[in-house]
């Protein structure tokens, strides 16, 4: 499972969990154009990739294909964003306390609100990166489960 602080980093976590998400759904729409005549050396070809390139017309499923991955991949960034928003908002409600106590004053030094700052921004970007990916392709396709 990928670390919370791994998601956070970087300032190419939008695209990059955008691109790794509709991996797996490009290959499915790629296969489909491929004529029944060529579905063979297609098998073949997806059969030398990792994950595994999940073709249409294929009656089974599996586990490691890019379709699979990165649905449970998305799964899991979506798990960890609502358990680390609940996490800085908790934080920022026990700020908000303490300041009330010492007449509104910020309870944080300078660097550190300004970590907290960014940490609010990166899960903002982030949620706004999973709710544009929602997959309209994996509604329309037709998977067997």
């Amino acid at each position: 499972m990928v670390e919370p602080a791994q998601i956070l980093k970087g300032p190419s976590l939008t695209p990059a969990l955008s691109t790794l998400v509709s991996l797996g759904e490009q290959a499915w729409l790629l296969a489909q154009l491929a004529p029944v005549a060529k579905r063979a050396k297609a098998e073949a070809a997806a059969r030398k990739s990792f994950p595994s390139a999940e073709l249409p017309w294929e009656a089974e499923t599996s586990p490691n294909s890019w379709l699979d991955m990165s649905d449970r991949m998305e799964a899991s960034v979506l798990a960890m964003l609502g358990a680390l928003w609940e996490e800085v908002r908790a934080i920022e409600i026990v700020l908000d306390e303490v300041a009330r106590k010492f007449d509104g004053e910020d309870p944080l030094r300078p660097l550190t609100r300004g970590i907290l700052n960014g940490t609010r921004k990166k899960l903002n970007d982030l949620h706004d990166c999973c709710r544009r990916s929602s997959p309209s392709i994996s509604k329309s396709r037709t998977r067997r489960r």
